[in-house]
């Protein structure tokens, strides 16, 4: 399969590189060419990543990066952002946010409305319970909408946020949440 002309132009990627012309005057003829620019030049396409896509955030963009050699490169230090605000800035409130079903259960719908709802709901319940930020939640449960909404709730508050499914072997889970020291535990019966 290869896209045709108007798929192309509609693509993010073109976007993208309409965008990288007119802000930081590169033209690029191939993918190639867009791909050893981001190689060459890392500092400057992820400073442009984050540039192009609006990322809300508070502090400097730069330095981009510390360090040159992985694990040890530390990406955007003086930045701060809460990955839970991009999540819902553009939603649409009676539009579906999660489209969710599994084999023994049928198509569940949560619109976006819903999860903020959900969220909210969550977020007050950690902040009644005394959470803060560099808390660390853990979720004991499969993958059903419950986990995104205390992913984003623990997100919300700069919390920590790790799952295992049910799935796990006891002594995995055991081992993993002793490791994360959790200060909240959410668990459910919901078997999916």
């Amino acid at each position: 399969w290869s896209p045709d002309e108007s798929t192309i132009n509609g693509s993010n990627l073109k976007r993208y590189e309409r965008w990288l012309a007119e802000h930081y005057q590169l033209n690029f003829s191939t993918y190639h060419e867009l791909w050893q620019w981001s190689i060459d030049h890392l500092d400057d396409f992820w400073k442009s990543i984050f540039e192009f896509f609006d990322v809300i955030a508070e502090g400097a963009l730069v330095p981009v990066r510390t360090g040159n050699e992985m694990p040890n490169i530390r990406w955007f230090e003086n930045i701060k952002l809460n990955y839970a605000e991009h999540i819902f800035r553009n939603a649409q409130p009676a539009a579906p946010a999660i489209i969710w079903s599994s084999e023994r259960q049928d198509v569940t719908i949560l619109t976006w409305e819903e999860l903020r709802r959900d969220t909210s709901a969550l977020q007050s319940f950690f902040i009644q319970s005394g959470l803060s930020t560099g808390d660390r939640v853990v979720g004991y449960l499969p993958a059903i909408p419950e986990a995104t909404i205390a992913f984003l709730a623990a997100n919300s508050l700069g919390a920590i946020w790790s799952s295992c499914s049910p799935d796990f072997g006891t002594q995995s889970v055991i081992d993993r949440f002793k490791q994360i020291e959790p200060e909240i535990l959410i668990a459910t019966d919901h078997y999916v």
